[in-house]
C-alpha cells in the first residue's frame, strides 16, 4: 500500500450473520509492515428435515432472535441436512416444507449458537391424525366437528358424523382449537378443545362427550361461576384485569380464565367494540358460566408533575364494570364505573385499591343476587 491512513473491514464470507470486524485510521508508513491478527469465532447448526420417512426440500430462515433480521434463507434438500456457519449468538429458526405451501412452519426460538459448537435441530413434515370420537348417554351419536389453526376463528377442516362414527382428520403439524357439535338434537351442545398439538406421523385422539337433555333443569350450584370480559387500553390492562378477578375471587365467586374459550379471547382482542352480553353468550358454550361480568378501561388523560426535583406522569384512566346473568341477561348488581389516577411509582397499588373496594363490594352483592335467585328455583322446584 501507499503511505497513508487505512480503514480496513475482515470478514468471514462463510459465516452467516457475522458481523465484520473494522479497523480504522491504520497508518502505513514507507518500508515498514503492520501486522493485524483477527480472532475469527464460529459455531454450527445442522437442520434436516423430513416427510413421510424421506427426505423433502425445505425452506430454512434463520434470524436474530426477536428481531426481523434475517440472517439466512436457503433451502436444503439432502436426508443428512445442511450445516450453516453462525456467529455465537441467539436465533430463531423457521422451517417451512417447501413443497406443500399451506403447511405451517416448524418454529425454534431463541436457539443459542456457541462457539466450536454443533446444534441440531430436526423438522417432520409428515401429516399427522387427529381422531374424535363422541359418547352421549354411553354411547356414540352424530356430530359435527371444525377444526380451527389456533388464533384463527375459520375452520380449515370440517367433517360430519352421519353414522356416529369416529371421525379423523389428517393434519400438517402444528397447534389446533377443536369444536365438536351434538347434531342429533337442534341447537345441541357443543365441546371445545383447546391447543390440540399434531405431531408428524402420530394420532391424537379425542372424545367429545355430551350430556344428554332432560325436561328436569340442573340444579343450580350454590358457588357461581363468573366469566371474565376485560377490554380497554393495552398498557393498563393487565394490572387492571388481575386485581378486578383477584376481587371477585376474595368474594367466594369462581373465576372462568378467557384463556379457556379462545374464540371469545380472540373477540375480545380484536373484534369489534363493545361486546354486548348476547355477542359473548352465543360464543360460550351453555351452563358454562352462570355470570358475566364485562369490565372496559381506559386512558383519560395525562398531566405532568414535579416534585422533589423529578417530573413523573400522573394519568387518569376511566373503568366501567357490569355484572350480568349470562341467562336471562338481566343485571346480577348495580353497574359500577370510576376513575384511578396514578404515576409509574404507584399504578400497581392504586389500582389494587380501588378494584379492591368496588369489585369487592359488587362480588358481594352478586353472591346476594345468586343466592336469591337459587332460593327462589329451589321453592318453585
Amino acid at each position: 500500500l501507499a503511505p497513508g491512513k487505512y480503514d480496513i473491514t475482515v470478514s468471514d464470507p462463510e459465516v452467516s450473520g457475522g458481523k465484520p470486524l473494522v479497523f480504522n485510521d491504520i497508518g502505513i508508513k514507507r518500508g515498514q509492515t503492520v501486522k493485524k491478527t483477527v480472532a475469527l469465532f464460529e459455531g454450527y447448526l445442522r437442520v434436516k428435515a423430513r416427510k413421510n420417512k424421506g427426505a423433502v426440500a425445505t425452506r430454512v430462515f434463520i434470524c436474530r432472535s426477536g428481531t426481523k433480521d434475517q440472517i439466512v434463507d436457503d433451502i436444503t434438500r439432502s436426508i443428512e441436512g445442511t450445516i450453516f456457519k453462525l456467529k455465537p449468538d441467539v436465533y430463531d429458526i423457521r422451517l417451512y416444507d417447501a413443497t406443500d405451501t399451506g403447511a405451517s412452519p416448524v418454529t425454534f426460538l431463541a436457539v443459542r449458537i456457541r462457539k466450536g459448537q454443533t446444534i441440531e435441530k430436526n423438522a417432520d413434515f409428515s401429516k399427522g391424525y387427529l381422531k374424535i370420537s363422541t359418547s352421549k348417554n354411553d354411547r356414540p351419536c352424530k356430530t359435527d366437528v371444525y377444526v380451527y389453526p389456533v388464533g384463527r376463528n375459520i375452520s380449515i377442516a370440517h367433517k360430519s358424523g352421519k353414522f356416529a362414527e369416529d371421525l379423523i382428520f389428517e393434519l400438517a403439524p402444528g397447534a389446533y382449537d377443536i369444536r365438536a357439535i351434538d347434531t342429533t338434537v337442534r341447537d345441541g351442545a357443543h365441546v371445545t378443545f383447546s391447543r390440540i398439538q399434531i405431531s408428524g406421523g402420530q394420532t391424537v385422539a379425542k372424545t367429545a362427550v355430551f350430556a344428554s337433555k332432560s325436561t328436569v333443569p340442573p340444579a343450580l350450584p350454590k358457588i357461581p361461576s363468573v366469566l371474565v370480559a376485560v377490554s380497554g387500553d393495552e398498557s393498563i390492562l393487565p394490572v387492571f384485569r388481575t386485581y378486578l378477578e383477584s376481587s371477585i375471587l376474595e368474594s367466594g365467586l369462581k373465576i372462568i380464565p378467557i384463556a379457556e374459550l379462545p374464540v371469545l379471547m380472540e373477540k375480545l382482542q380484536f373484534g369489534p367494540r363493545p361486546l354486548s352480553w348476547y355477542d359473548i353468550k352465543s360464543l360460550v358454550p351453555k351452563n358454562r358460566a352462570h355470570l358475566l361480568l364485562i369490565a372496559e378501561i381506559q386512558r383519560a388523560g395525562s398531566m405532568q408533575l414535579q416534585y422533589y426535583g423529578r417530573v413523573q406522569k400522573l394519568t387518569t384512566a376511566t373503568y366501567s364494570i357490569r355484572a350480568i346473568d349470562m341467562t336471562s341477561g338481566q343485571a346480577a348488581a348495580m353497574p359500577a364505573s370510576g376513575t384511578i389516577k396514578f404515576t409509574s411509582l404507584n399504578m400497581d397499588e392504586n389500582i389494587k385499591t380501588e378494584m379492591r373496594s368496588v369489585a369487592g363490594g359488587m362480588g358481594q352483592k352478586i353472591k346476594r343476587y345468586w343466592g336469591q335467585k337459587t332460593k327462589t328455583k329451589d321453592k318453585a322446584g
